[in-house]
């Protein structure tokens, strides 16, 4: 995978460079959003956030989750598998998650931005 040209005038991206720079900009926002998310949440619940995490995302949200505990060391997270969209939706809409990384459909009620695109 080339994600640079390099030449005369210096290095540019390549369109996999450039696909993959925008990814990295919407994982940034979607950390940026959890952060603060979570800081709410540990704020007034003594210092823990429930996460959902969806089949197969384990490895991606516990990059976010490391980079949490460095700049919340004191919040406990307390994490569970999710598996069914039903299942996941009620459990944001009652409380019993505070943030969910999983994969569509989510409730049209329970407010949702998208990882990656």
């Amino acid at each position: 995978m080339t994600l640079f040209a390099r030449h005369r005038q210096g290095v540019t991206l390549t369109d996999t460079g450039r696909s993959l720079l925008e990814r990295a900009r919407t994982l940034t926002a979607a950390a940026s959003d959890f952060y603060e998310a979570a800081g709410t949440t540990t704020r007034h619940d003594d210092k823990k956030v429930r996460v959902g995490i969806g089949w197969g995302l384990w490895e991606s949200v516990n990059k976010t989750r490391v980079a949490f505990k460095k700049q919340l060391p004191g919040a406990a997270i307390e994490a569970t598998d999710v598996m069914c969209p039903d299942v996941y939706n009620d459990q944001l809409k009652e409380g019993s998650l505070d943030v969910l990384f999983a994969r569509p459909p989510f409730d049209p009620s329970c407010d949702s931005a998208p990882v990656v695109p």
